[in-house]
């Protein structure tokens, strides 16, 4: 029985350029671009259900920003309280980028709120931006009608299931980003029968990699449709 071997790999980072703007964000993602180079004040919310795909968005929007001479700066749940503690000095070209947002809104208490309130005023004044990234929309939250005021006026996006057209690329970008490569005629094999979510991929590649370790990376096509 046929059999292919893989070329197993340690995960790679998320990468800027591996990322696909694939039909689900990319006319979102521009819109956030073009807004976040206007020289105001720019608050962005991107939400997706979780695993689709916004740490690797993050990464994309820091570097397109570093390329247009902005200041971009990633930021986790922590670091953005610990920076809004801080207030530190900021100008048009600054923009914080917070992934994971939804740990940060999810553990802000009432007796919280005034010190997110104050930073993003204190951003509104530097004519600074923020881009949150969230696993959880605006509305499932149960903050203050403070916090929610600052962030309702915003812009809101959501990262969206990908085309048909978009898979194939998306598939290839995310088994590279696993470590993982295979020839064309199981490449095609898998692109047939995968789920067509990102999260849902995503959770294809997991158990492939799971049997290609456990099998010393060859698998023949039983093996490669137990993963399904």
């Amino acid at each position: 029985m046929e059999q292919v071997s893989l070329n197993i790999r340690s995960r790679l980072a998320y990468a800027a350029e591996s990322f696909v703007l694939h039909a689900g964000i990319r006319a979102d993602y521009e819109k956030c671009l073009a807004l976040l180079l206007q020289p105001v004040f720019r608050l962005c919310f991107f939400s997706t259900e979780p695993g689709g795909g916004k740490t690797h968005l993050s990464v994309k929007l820091l570097d397109s920003l570093a390329d247009r001479g902005l200041q971009p700066v990633l930021l986790d749940a922590r670091g953005f309280s610990a920076l809004g503690a801080d207030k530190p000095s900021a100008d048009q070209r600054t923009v914080l980028i917070v992934d994971d947002a939804e740990q940060y809104f999810q553990s802000l208490s009432s007796a919280d709120s005034g010190s997110f309130v104050a930073f993003i005023e204190h951003l509104r004044q530097q004519q600074a931006a923020v881009v949150f990234l969230s696993s959880r929309r605006i509305e499932d939250f149960r903050f203050d009608d403070h916090v929610r005021s600052r962030l309702l006026p915003g812009q809101g996006f959501k990262i969206c299931a990908p085309s048909e057209e978009d898979l194939a690329p998306l598939l290839k970008a995310m088994l590279e980003q696993r470590g993982l490569s295979m020839p064309p005629r199981k490449f095609e094999f898998i692109l047939r029968r995968m789920p067509r979510s990102i999260p849902g991929i995503s959770g294809f590649i997991s158990r492939l990699q799971h049997l290609a370790l456990s099998t010393g990376g060859a698998l023949d096509y039983p093996v490669l449709e137990a993963c399904f």
